[in-house]
């Protein structure tokens, strides 16, 4: 809003804002290559037992060894297609997404209940056990169940498929305005990041956006708008938290 109307808003506080990447500006791997940073940085062996446990992942969806994934992960229901696979491989990485940008030194609650440090505590978890199934599942599970009454993952129930590859939760405006205003074609390669090959691409989010809301996203709408990578136009901006939130890396 600063940069628009310089003359309307005195200044701004741009806090974990990674204003290049939605606009559709910058490397499309360069989110998930920053999540996996996070994780490495605390372990190099964490980030290598994550791609690890997705490559174990991979192999037995290959074999349609359904049965194993369902236990291994404890999942509600046996899956049973590529689809049910695409699902969970997108749960699993929306946990590490949302832990790495809640890694704060303290419980949070406010997108989900949170341990203080969870990077550190999902690295101690993905490492305290030899089998990486189950060490994935519970390292997943300090997002997805940090009370501890779950006693299965609900695939479809916990993590819903949205035009923000990062996940929505269950904020269906953001939804809304990721396919009308903010671009958020981010992906995740197994070369530059730790998780497994999920593209998101233009051509992806016309036809989610297209067929969940019935609109056409305007692709450089929003660089059009609020001028984007002008930033020497503009001035009294302040952004104080981009090494923690990934901001700083992201633009």
């Amino acid at each position: 809003m600063r940069l628009r109307y310089p003359n309307i808003v005195a200044g701004a506080l741009a806090a974990s804002a990674p204003i290049l990447s939605t606009v559709g500006m910058g490397d499309s791997t360069q989110f998930f290559h920053d999540v996996t940073s996070d994780f490495e940085s605390y372990s190099p062996a964490c980030r290598d037992a994550v791609r690890g446990a997705f490559l174990k992942l991979e192999n037995l969806a290959q074999n349609k060894d359904y049965h194993t994934i369902q236990s291994g992960f404890s999942l509600c229901k046996t899956p049973s297609s590529g689809a049910d696979i695409h699902q969970l491989k997108g749960l699993l990485r929306n946990a590490f997404t949302m832990m790495a940008m809640m890694d704060y030194p303290y419980s949070t609650h406010f997108m989900g209940s949170m341990p203080a440090n969870p990077v550190k505590v999902a690295c101690d978890t993905m490492l305290s056990g030899a089998d990486l199934l189950p060490a994935l599942r519970d390292t997943v599970g300090i997002f997805y169940n940090s009370s501890g009454e779950l006693t299965c993952f609900d695939l479809y129930g916990l993590y819903l498929e949205c035009a923000d590859p990062t996940g929505c939760l269950d904020s269906l405006a953001w939804d809304y305005q990721a396919c009308t205003e903010i671009e958020l074609c981010y992906e995740s390669n197994n070369v530059s990041d730790m998780f497994p090959p999920l593209p998101f691409t233009e051509q992806d989010r016309e036809r989610y956006c297209t067929k969940r809301w019935g609109v056409v996203p305007r692709p450089g709408w929003l660089k059009t708008q609020f001028w984007g990578d002008a930033l020497s136009t503009a001035s009294n901006i302040f952004s104080p938290m981009g090494i923690l939130t990934h901001g700083q890396m992201e633009g």
